[in-house]
Formats: C-alpha cells, structure tokens, sequence
C-alpha cells in the first residue's frame, strides 16, 4: 500500500518570470510497486544562467541539458546531451543494475571539456575526450571497478581494481602521454612549475583502511624559472598509508638524469645523474624525514628533516661533502681535494630563519658558527682557522707562508649590517719578510652606498713594533 501511495507521475513546466528566459519541462513516472522509473527531462537557459554561474562556466554561455531514461529500477538506462553555447559539450549513455554485491553502473560519454577546465590543467584535456567506466557500488560500502578509461588528445588513463574500507582493497590507476609528454603547471601565478609528465602509476593495496601504496612517475623535465631537471623518475612507497587520517610511513626516490640552471654557484655542485632517497612519514600536521641522502658527480649530503604544515616551521639538519673544485673559485683556492660541511637550520611560524652549527673543514681551512635572519635583519658569528694560508700567494701577488686565526660577526639590514672582523697570527711570511704576533681587527658598517670601518694592524717586523691605524 505504501509503494502505491509514494508512485509518482507529474508533469513539470517552470520558466523563469524575471525578465530573462529560462525553463525546464520535466515528465516523470515513478512507480516503484511496478520496479519502474520514466524520465523525460529538459533545461534551458540563455548566457548568464543559474545553471552556467553555479557550474562557474566561463563567460556564463546558454546552457541546454536532456536527460531520458526509462526501464525498471533493477536495471534502468539513461542518456544525457550536456550543451553549452549551442555546442554539444558532453553525451552520456548509462545504465543501472541491482545485483546481489550491490548497484552495478556504467557510464560512457564523450565531449570537449577543455575550455571549463583550469588553465593548468588544461592540456590534458585537449581535443576530445572519451570515458568508459562500469564498476559497483558494494553493499559493504566499497567500491568494485571492473573497468575505468579516460582518452583525450593528449593522455590515456586507465583504473582498475576495488576499494573496500571494511576488508581488502587492490586499485591500480594509471595515466601516460600519447604522443608527446604532457605539461602541467603546479605551482603558482608567482612561481610556475612545470612539470611535462610522460607517465603515471598508482596502487593501493591490502588493508582497505591502511593499504600500503606504490607511486610511480616518469616525467621529461621539471622547470623552475631557470632551473629544469631532465629525465626524472620518481617511486613513493608506504606500509600502510592510513586513508582516513591521511598519515602513515613514506618512502621517496627520485633520479634525474642531469640539471640545467643559470645559478652559476650551483650548477657544478650537480652535474651528472642526480638521486635523492629519502624516508620518513607524513601526517595532517606535520611531514617528517628521518633519513634522506642526496647524490652527484660532485656531492654527497645526508640529511633529516621536519615540517609543520600548520604554519611551515621547519628543522633540517644536514651533513655534506662535496668536491672542492665544484665550488667558486675564490673560494675552492683555500680548500682540499674536498670540503665537508655540516648545519642545522630552522624556519619558525614566523618565517625567521636560522642556521646553527654550522661546520666547514677542508685541507688546512676549518670554520664554525652561527647564521639567522629575520625580515630584513640578519646575524651572523663566524670563526675559524686557515693552517697554510700559501694558497693565497696569487691573490696577493707574493709568495705567502704560516696560519691564521680570524672571526667575523654582522647584525643589522642585510644591505648595511654593521660587522667585526679580527685576526691572528703567531708568524706571517710574505715576499721572504716575516711578520710576528700580528693582530688584525676592523669594524664598521658594510653599507655598499657609504662603507665605514675602522681598522688596526699590530705586529713586529724584525724585533721591530708595527702599528697601523685607519679609517
């Protein structure tokens, strides 16, 4: 009795009554006590419709949908024209079905949707695309696909597999690049970064709650400004990577084949093939990196890491060793066959910024100390040891012999911080004239418009005092 009481068979006529067309014609026939639905559907709207404005359609063109279907509840066929501007966007053909695992669906279709898609994603979806998909909605609350694919002029995409929540899951998706790679562009209207994708792969599997995932990429390049890595592979993988909470242990390889930049300091530090191998675990609040490494020809880093995705506080502690002639040469000149260097950095919810730690040794030349800033003011505290300073002799343009102690400390702007310099030594050889007990200091501002320093130089000469004053 209630079945016949719910059956439902309407006419529906609606046009819009504020001065702009508009209008929907609908026939239903709803009988569930005969396992029937009918549906007879069709809406029209002229440029700046509801229907374009809620679907935030560029432009807001006319909008027309039709949508028909007819047959039993237990297996019902639909068809649906979806047209826009007076072009027909996307036709669609379904069906449903009860079974006894649930509601079977397919669903197949075709259309143009690149010009409502954002203008990063835009290239995926070039010329027309097509969609197959029939899986089932399971009783247990899953999801059964039998089969997904997705083609357009530029990718084809396929998935497979089922999703259960409350059992075992095994899905497997994946997308590649037809003719060419594929750009897309993942950062921001700031900073663009392009990455032209070649191939994807996904799958999730065991534990439908915390399934372990596997991840791989294949990309032609990855462009930053102008800086791109070549020929990059990529591997995710996870244990059990809990869905809900969106948590779980993560591993991560990376290998480019080479790097192009005009950073001219760093391009030498990575040439040839690159890899970076890091692990560690991922949660709402926080991205953690318990080991990682880094590779090139010329460096090798260990490092550990944590993020705060709530404010992006940040701690990285990193150790390095590099080949000195990778390095500038100004700076290579003083150094051995290679350097190793060792800091911990920190970012707070602030944004300041701060190194400690820091270690460099190389050949005869040590250095420690400390480095922050913060808005436009920075801190520095530098001291260290130069055992042999002869690797300066062609800077000075004379041959030089013995060892140095120096320090240096700045505070203040970055572009006029006010700075201490000091140094020491027991003995100094330049051009075959030895220099004792000398000591160095200046200070000042390091304002690039109006430098100013004071500067003192004491020392002895042959049993003879030396000191020099300037300003």
């Amino acid at each position: 009795a209630l079945l016949a009481v719910v059956a439902v068979e309407t006419v529906l006529n609606v046009a819009r009554h504020d001065g702009k067309q508009g209008n929907v014609d609908a026939k239903i026939h709803f009988a569930p006590a005969d396992n029937k639905l009918d549906l007879d559907l069709k809406a029209s709207e002229p440029a700046g419709g509801i229907i374009a404005n809620l679907l935030k359609l560029p432009d807001a063109p006319p909008v027309d949908i039709v949508v028909s279907g007819t047959g039993p509840l237990a297996n019902w066929n639909g068809v649906g024209t979806f047209v826009v501007d007076r072009k027909i966007v996307t036709q669609l053909t379904g069906r449903h079905q009860l079974s006894d695992k649930g509601h079977y669906i397919e669903a197949k279709g075709d259309g143009e949707f690149e010009r409502f898609l954002p203008e990063k994603f835009k290239s995926l979806f070039a010329g027309k695309t097509s969609f197959d998909v029939a899986g089932t909605a399971t009783n247990a609350g899953g999801v059964d696909i039998e089969h997904a694919t997705i083609e357009s002029g530029a990718v084809h995409g396929t998935a497979t597999g089922n999703v259960d929540p409350k059992g075992a899951s095994d899905l497997a998706v994946e997308l590649s690049a037809k003719d060419k790679p594929v750009t897309i562009d993942v950062g921001n209207s700031a900073v663009p970064i392009l990455v032209a994708v070649e191939k994807a792969t996904a799958r999730a599997f065991g534990d439908g709650k915390a399934p372990m995932v596997d991840i791989g990429t294949s990309l032609a390049s990855i462009a930053v400004g102008g800086t791109q890595l070549n020929n990059v592979t990529g591997q995710i993988h996870s244990d059990g990577f809990d869905v809900e909470n969106r948590s779980g242990p993560v591993s991560v390889k990376l290998a480019a084949a080479g790097l192009k930049t005009d950073v001219a300091t760093l391009a030498p530090l990575v040439t040839g093939t690159l890899a970076a191998d890091l692990s560690g675990s991922i949660s709402r609040d926080n991205v953690t990196i318990d080991k990682g490494t880094l590779r090139s020809d010329a460096l090798n880093a260990a490092l550990t890491a944590g993020v705060s995705l709530a404010d992006l506080s940040m701690t990285l502690k990193m150790n390095a060793d590099a080949v000195s002639k990778a390095l500038p040469p100004q700076i290579s000149s003083l150094l051995g066959e290679r350097v190793k260097f060792s800091a911990t950095a920190t970012r707070d919810p602030q944004g300041a910024f701060a190194a400690n730690s820091l270690e460099l040794t190389s050949g005869s030349l040590s250095a420690s100390g400390t480095a922050s800033a913060q808005g436009s003011d920075i801190q520095a505290n530098v001291k260290g040891t130069l055992g042999d300073v002869s690797a300066l002799s062609s800077l000075a343009g004379t041959p030089l012999a013995g060892g140095v102690n120096f320090a240096l400390t700045a505070s203040g702007p970055r572009w006029a911080p006010d700075f201490s310099v000091s140094a020491d030594s027991a003995s100094l050889t330049a051009a075959g004239r030895t220099v004792k007990d000398i000591k160095l200091s200046a200070k000042g501002k390091a304002d690039i418009a109006n430098p100013q320093a004071d500067v003192s130089l004491t020392g002895s000469v042959e049993e003879q005092p030396l000191d020099i004053g300037a300003s």
